[in-house]
């Protein structure tokens, strides 16, 4: 379960892409990590949704959201 802290939706558009693109580049810059390509991801497509532009212009803006995508692991399956 992915869930950010203190979200505030702007922009929908470029979130989608914003985490493929994201997910992609955490496994080509440390390798496979599922759980950890997820998380930097979804924290790309939160610091796209939050603004009102449609592009990141640097990595920073991702690093900047890591601290608030939590992953919970849920029961029962």
């Amino acid at each position: 379960c992915l869930s950010p802290d203190n979200f505030c939706l702007r922009n929908i558009l470029g979130a989608g892409d914003a985490y493929n693109a994201a997910f992609l580049d955490l496994i080509m810059q440390k390798g496979f990590d599922f759980l950890e390509a997820n998380r930097y991801g979804a924290a790309a497509s939160l610091a796209v949704a939050e603004e009102k532009q449609i592009f990141l212009e640097s990595r920073n803006e991702i690093e900047k959201n890591l601290d608030r995508i939590i992953i919970e692991e849920i029961g029962g399956v």
